[in-house]
């Protein structure tokens, strides 16, 4: 199963944390996916509104942008740099709700 984890068009498959991928799909509201990543080195920067998608064998599975990150140290030792951040993710509905309808439009029959 190839799993391809992209964040500003950037594979960051090596950083996802097994098992932490969750999608919400709610009828009638926005599909969002939270998940984790894992970074050794605690190099790994995403920024709030960079484009999220996550593709599994070839199929896309979600797409949208970041909502909210929550990176933690565990460690409590200074000098070890392993880092955790917990990546929060809505669908490209978002987008549309920003903008307002203001007449209704039809197609010619």
């Amino acid at each position: 199963m190839a799993f391809v984890l992209e964040l500003g068009g950037i594979d960051r498959s090596t950083y996802y944390m097994n098992g932490s991928f969750a999608l919400r799909e709610p009828l009638g509201s926005r599909s969002t996916a939270d998940f984790a990543l894992f970074d050794a080195a605690g190099t790994v920067s995403v920024e709030v509104g960079t484009e999220a998608k996550l593709t599994i064998d070839d199929v896309i599975v979600f797409s949208g942008s970041v909502q909210s990150t929550n990176t933690n140290f565990p460690s409590m030792n200074y000098s070890n740099t392993d880092m955790t951040m917990r990546v929060s993710c809505v669908d490209h509905n978002e987008v549309l709700d920003r903008r307002l309808v203001s007449r209704p439009y039809s197609y010619p029959e």
